[in-house]
This record gives C-alpha cells, sequence and structure tokens, in this order.
C-alpha cells in the first residue's frame, strides 16, 4: 500500500479594515466591527497518498451561506486545479468573524472574500510543498467540563480529540482538534477567532511553524459554561487554556515517536444530497403572519427590536413566496466523507450538528471499523445551512428546531431532515466500504 504524506499551512485572513466587515453570529450587532482582538486564520492540512490528495482547510469563520461556499470553493478550484470533491471547507463556527451569510441579511464583502480564497490557496500549496511521509497519532487527550447543553437535557459530548502527524524523524507537523462547544465568548464588536485563538497562539509558542486545526463538532446545542463574575476576556482564555492545554499536552508526548509512515489509502465521497424540509403552510398563514409583522416592525422604536422583527418578516415573506412558486421544502446539501483507511475518519456536514446527530454519525464510523479517538465529525462544513434538528428533539421545539431557520432565511427542519442527511452518509459509507476491499 502506499505511504502517507501531510503537510500542514496557514495563512493570516484578518481584514485590513474591521470597519469594511460586519459580524456573523448575533442579531443585536447593526453596525460594522470596530477593531481586531486576535487575527483570523485559514488553515490547511494537505493529504497525499499514492496520487491521491485531499485538503482540509479550516476558516476562522462562522460558517458559510451556499453562495459564499461555492464563491470560496469556486476560487481555490481556479487557483489549485483541483476540484471541490477533493477539499472541504471547515469553518470553526466563531461568532466574531465576517459575514459570510450565516445570518440572512448581512452586508457581505466579496472582495475580502476572494482574498480568503486566495489565501487559502496559498496555503494548501505550500501544505502539498512541504508534505512529509509519516502517519497521525490520535486521542482523546482530555474533558472539556466548561460546557453545557443549552436546551436543558443531556446528551453532551465533553471529549477532545486530537489528530497530531508525526513524521518519519519524530518531529510534529500539524495538529488537528475536535470539540462540540459553541465559540460565543466574545460578544464585543471586536472581530475574532473566540478561544480557539488560544489554541493557535499557544501553538506558536510550544510548536513553533506548526499550525494546529481547529474543526467545531457536534456544538450546536453546547454552549461554555463561564464562572460567576468572569469577565468575557477570562471566560474565552479559561476555555482556550482547557482546549489548548489537553490537545498541546498529548502532542507533546508523540513528539520524538519515530517510525516509518503508515501504510494507507485516502477513500473520500461528495454527494449531493436532497434534503425534506417542513412541509409549508397554506398560503394564509404567510398573509396574516405578514400582516402582523408589518405592523409590528413598522411601529417598533427600538432599532434592535426592529432588526429582529425584520428577520421574521422577511422569512416569512420567503416562505409565502416559495409556497406560491410551488417550490418543494427542501434543500440540497453537499455531504463530503473522508477516511485515512484504518486510521482515521472525517465527517463534513454542513449543518450546526447538534449531539445526538453527532452521536448518531459517531455510531456509523465505528461500524467501519473505526476507534471513537479517531472519528471527527464537523458542522459548519462546505456550508452552513441552519441546524440540523435530530428527530428527537423535533416535538420540544425552540431556537435549535425552528427559530434559527428564520435568521439562515432557510425552511424549518421536518421529521424527514435529518433521516435524509443520515441515510446519505450510510450510502456514503458503504460506497467507501466497497472501494476499500
Amino acid at each position: 500500500m502506499p505511504k502517507l504524506k501531510c503537510g500542514f499551512a496557514q495563512r493570516e485572513i484578518t481584514p485590513a479594515r474591521p470597519g469594511s466587515v460586519f459580524l456573523d453570529g448575533y442579531g443585536f450587532r447593526l453596525t460594522p466591527a470596530e477593531g481586531v482582538r486576535d487575527p483570523l486564520y485559514v488553515k490547511a492540512c494537505a493529504l497525499e497518498c499514492g496520487g491521491d490528495r485531499f485538503v482540509i482547510f479550516s476558516f476562522d469563520l462562522c460558517g458559510m451561506s451556499p453562495a459564499v461556499y461555492d464563491y470560496v470553493a469556486g476560487h481555490i478550484e481556479e487557483m489549485t486545479g483541483m476540484r471541490r470533491e477533493r477539499f472541504a471547507l471547515a469553518c470553526t463556527h466563531t461568532h466574531a468573524g465576517p459575514a459570510c451569510g450565516v445570518l440572512d441579511g448581512l452586508p457581505i464583502n466579496w472582495d475580502w472574500l476572494a482574498s480568503v480564497a486566495s489565501a487559502a490557496a496559498d496555503a494548501a500549496e505550500e501544505a502539498f510543498s512541504t508534505a512529509a511521509a509519516g502517519r497521525f497519532k490520535t486521542a482523546v487527550c482530555g474533558e472539556f467540563t466548561l460546557s453545557h447543553n443549552r436546551r436543558g437535557r443531556e446528551p453532551i459530548d465533553r471529549r477532545i480529540r486530537a489528530a497530531v502527524f508525526v513524521a518519519e524523524d519524530g518531529t510534529v507537523r500539524g495538529i488537528i482538534a475536535n470539540l462540540a462547544c459553541h465559540p460565543v465568548t466574545n460578544k464585543s464588536m471586536n472581530i475574532s477567532a473566540d478561544y480557539p485563538s488560544v489554541l493557535t497562539e499557544q501553538a506558536k509558542i510550544r510548536f513553533p511553524g506548526v499550525p494546529a486545526i481547529f474543526l467545531c463538532g457536534r456544538g450546536a446545542d453546547i454552549n461554555p459554561s463561564p464562572s460567576a463574575g468572569q469577565s468575557f476576556e477570562e471566560q474565552l482564555l479559561a476555555l482556550g487554556g482547557e482546549l489548548s492545554g489537553s490537545v498541546l499536552s498529548y502532542a507533546g508526548t508523540v513528539q520524538g515517536w519515530e517510525g516509518k509512515a503508515s501504510d494507507t489509502r485516502l477513500l473520500s465521497s461528495y454527494k449531493l444530497a436532497r434534503v425534506p424540509m417542513k412541509p409549508f403552510n397554506e398560503p394564509e398563514y404567510y398573509i396574516e403572519k405578514i400582516k402582523s409583522l408589518t405592523y409590528t416592525y413598522r411601529t417598533e422604536k427600538d432599532p434592535v427590536m426592529k432588526h429582529y422583527h425584520l428577520r421574521e418578516l422577511d422569512w416569512h415573506r420567503a416562505m409565502l413566496k416559495k409556497r406560491l412558486a410551488g417550490s418543494p421544502p427542501e434543500m440540497v446539501v453537499p455531504l463530503q466523507l473522508l477516511l485515512i483507511e484504518n486510521i482515521s475518519a472525517f465527517a463534513m456536514l454542513p449543518f450546526e450538528v447538534l449531539t445526538l446527530t453527532g452521536n448518531k454519525v459517531e455510531a456509523m464510523m465505528l461500524r467501519l471499523g473505526f476507534s471513537p479517538e479517531a472519528i471527527f465529525v464537523s458542522g459548519c462544513a462546505n456550508s452552513t445551512n441552519g441546524y440540523l434538528a435530530p428527530v428527537e428533539e423535533l416535538p420540544f421545539g425552540g431556537y435549535e428546531v425552528s427559530g434559527a431557520a428564520h435568521w439562515y432565511g432557510m425552511p424549518e427542519c421536518g421529521k424527514e431532515s435529518e433521516p435524509a442527511v443520515l441515510e446519505c452518509l450510510v450510502s456514503m459509507a458503504a460506497e467507501l466500504s466497497l472501494r476499500s476491499l
């Protein structure tokens, strides 16, 4: 079997002028960014094995709308010559990154996005040019204690996962971390990668020149649990310290482990899945809601509340338009699986993924023979199409089930939504399993 080679690289993507971008993540921000707390990066993990190539990109962004994903991926395709089926665009889901269409209606700086795509292409080219033969060491390296399920129920996945690539000479070349929790600490008007920024900065100190990639896991229902009385800066450092301490300590334990590169293969699948959503209401329902919301919007004096009402008004207008046009209540989204055969599995989902759904995807990968510490479920990857609500959560309603869809400008999830995504992933996994025979 061919030998595994891997390279890592990163480029800064912080906007030169903070005031040229709005910030994704919170509905109360009505003006452009005012400053920069910490720099943003795009990081690349370039994998090569027997002529097959794949790149995992991680952007310090909240997510990408389908239009933004298509724009950035298209530029990367043209600049690198790689098809988007051979790379993944994952976002760390920081709620202090420039607007990329996650919150419907915010202005998008397309010129800046083109520079982000160019930086990603440069990072990929450097990563491939510096790729070395070696192997991944994976582990559940710690527990994220400072988090809770904000829906008031279990489950919660506190495991901090790490995949550390070690070259044959024993040097650590790159780090991938995966965690289920929302980066929602920085609520200021300053650009920030939120608590994953601590992992970036600490990696520079402990492993100079070694990028540390963060993949946002099954954390759509998981929020940080700060200590009472802490400032947001103290919270950010505490959360980032717990993450980086576990990941970088593990990287330190495998530093110096010399050995031959892994014999393996890269198996990947990329499919556009049709996802049925909740059926539309009758036109009369939307007409009445629009009438009521129009009055509420026009009479509201508080600018933040006016903005909230506008989002509801625009969502109902959009759903009425779809209903009258006869559009089916569905979405078409890209799903992606990457298997480093006998080593690790990566599932890239274009949603904010809740714990229950992530657990189901992990169970799927366990059936393929991968160990729990080697399974990386990444949400907000290859576009972010709102929350994917687990079937079990539908009766409880709430923001993650229905409310968030209105901010994304998406139809609400229904009883067939999550099963359709999981069924497509099962078929993709089965195809890859056959290919590995």
